[in-house]
């Protein structure tokens, strides 16, 4: 059929590497046409990539009926926009050049299978893009998820992601940096609250959103005016800003 040169076209010529591709199609009796017993699928299929683009060409080969049919492709479980052509092969010997593309659905789904409908005796073919995903590491743990599946990398363990680049940024560690300094002044017990060096903290943390956060919270308390130093509650520091 005229379908079946055209998808052997298609293959030949958009074809860059193939992605394997799960189409559930109904059965077509032999008995039907040929009188020998036995099934074969209606609809068959295949995707292949190019430009970073999925194209997938499914042929309903019923004679009679449009057939729906589910699809799933490895690898496009996320956010997927399509655009669903129909194509058109004029003659059996039809080349790339005689073939046209009619538009006819745009659609984005969000599941890992989706529905198409193909007309009788047709092939379509799916213009298939991915989302793509911007890896997010600012303000993360190195090793933690990346948002894309993978994880925020070269960067020192136990430290957090340096904003501009999504690489984990090694700091240096102030003078005298402890426990001591952070509940006290540096020679007081670890763990002895008293009054304490306020640059001492601040060189060690940086800041981060919170539910306490301004410049009132980190200076003094909420009823000083920004920048006015003043008797704090730590907690209200520690609160808003990350070792």
């Amino acid at each position: 059929s005229a379908p079946g040169v055209a998808f052997e076209i298609l293959k030949d010529h958009f074809g860059e590497s193939y992605v394997k591709t799960e189409i559930s199609s109904p059965k077509i009796s032999l008995d039907q046409y040929s009188g020998v017993s036995g099934e074969y699928d209606s609809i068959i299929g295949g995707s292949s990539v190019k430009d970073k683009k999925i194209y997938t060409v499914l042929i309903n080969r019923d004679w009679d009926e449009d057939l729906t049919t589910k699809i799933s492709l490895e690898g496009y479980s996320g956010d997927v926009n399509y655009s669903m052509y129909l194509l058109d092969a004029p003659a059996l010997n039809s080349s790339l050049d005689d073939i046209s593309f009619v538009p006819t659905v745009q659609n984005k789904i969000t599941a890992n299978g989706f529905d198409v409908v193909i007309p009788s005796m047709s092939s379509v073919v799916l213009e298939i893009t991915k989302k793509e995903c911007i890896p997010t590491c600012s303000g993360k743990l190195c090793g933690e998820n990346n948002g894309c599946g993978g994880k925020c990398t070269n960067c020192p363990e136990g430290k957090y992601c340096d904003t501009g680049d999504w690489l984990c940024k090694e700091t240096s560690p102030s003078r005298g940096c402890s426990i001591a300094d952070i509940n006290g002044k540096s020679d007081s017990s670890d763990g002895e609250v008293n009054a304490y060096d306020l640059s001492m903290v601040l060189s060690n943390w940086k800041c981060t959103t919170g539910p306490n956060c301004g410049k009132a919270d980190i200076w003094g308390k909420d009823d000083k005016k920004d920048g006015e130093v003043g008797p704090f509650d730590l907690s209200r520091v520690l609160s808003c800003w990350k070792k």
